[in-house]
C-alpha cells in the first residue's frame, strides 16, 4: 500500500457497522474507528496482527482490518505483474 493512501471500509464492531480508515506509517498501521483515533496495528515476526497502541479491539476486528490490509497488497501485486 502506497504511504500516502488511505485505505477505508466497513467492518461490524460491538454489533455495528462502523467506517474504518486505515493509515499506514513506517510498518506501523493507524486505525480511524468512524473518524476517530482508536488503535495502532502490525504484522509481527509471527505473520500474526497484534495491536500495539490505543483502545483494546476485539482480536477478531484486529484480524479483519488486517485482513483487508493484506488484500490491498495483493491487489497491488496482481496488478504490477
Amino acid at each position: 500500500m502506497d504511504p500516502d493512501s488511505k485505505l477505508l471500509f466497513a467492518i461490524n464492531l460491538n454489533g455495528k457497522t462502523t467506517i474504518c480508515k486505515v493509515i499506514p506509517e513506517n510498518g506501523n498501521y493507524y486505525i480511524q474507528l468512524n473518524d476517530v483515533d482508536a488503535a495502532t496495528i502490525r504484522l509481527n515476526e509471527n505473520d500474526m496482527w497484534i495491536q500495539l497502541k490505543g483502545g483494546c479491539l476485539p482480536h477478531e476486528s484486529v484480524e479483519e482490518i488486517g485482513s483487508h490490509i493484506e488484500a490491498i497488497y495483493r491487489e497491488k501485486l496482481f496488478a504490477d505483474n
